[in-house]
């Protein structure tokens, strides 16, 4: 029976009972354990954070969804005139080729009006953009595609720079009709 247990010290608070260390936590907190709960178990506080988490990614997808998939999310639409022969190859791929995808990406969004030039007004029309924009004597011919006041020619600018030119439209809130002398825009 020898040994005798030592007994371990009684905390003091601040109010200076043995014991109670309640006392010596700063108002509005407890220094009592905290309440364990067995696993799955539900708590009000955990079912509210799982909620809110739950609204937050909803919200969240929506705005991707919406965002990538509106065809005409702030109004904005880029407009473009394409200058084009029927007999013209390049044209042809211009036309069937490279607009198509576009068009089907970015629907209203984007409006190309076509222009033959192997008509007598096409022609004309042609003529007052390559004045209006300077356009050099070894940039002219078909395809042509003016939207603003950028001139891309050729078969192989226009797939090459019109994405890039659609996408800082729209991001500035639309590209209008080509300033071209002469030109009628198309009722909407």
């Amino acid at each position: 029976m020898g040994k005798s247990q030592k007994t371990p010290p009684l905390a003091v608070g601040m109010n200076g009972k043995a014991g109670d260390l309640g006392a010596a936590a700063p108002r509005g907190f407890s220094l009592k354990k905290p309440r364990r709960f067995a696993p799955g178990s539900f708590t009000l506080e955990a079912e509210m954070r799982r909620s809110l988490l739950f609204v937050c990614v909803i919200v969240t997808l929506l705005g991707l969804m919406t965002s990538c998939c509106d065809g005409d999310k702030d109004g904005s639409v880029v407009h473009a005139i394409l200058f084009y022969s029927p007999n013209c190859p390049h044209c042809h791929q211009v036309r069937t080729e490279v607009l198509p995808p576009l068009e089907k990406k970015y629907g209203s969004q984007l409006q190309v009006l076509d222009v033959d030039t192997s008509a007598a007004e096409g022609y004309q029309l042609y003529q007052s953009a390559v004045v209006q924009f300077n356009v050099g004597q070894d940039r002219l011919g078909v395809p042509t595609l003016v939207i603003d006041s950028v001139v891309l020619v050729g078969s192989g600018e226009i797939p090459q720079y019109l994405p890039s030119l659609i996408e800082r439209g729209l991001d500035q809130g639309g590209v209008d009709w080509p300033p071209i002398p002469g030109f009628v825009p198309p009722a909407d």
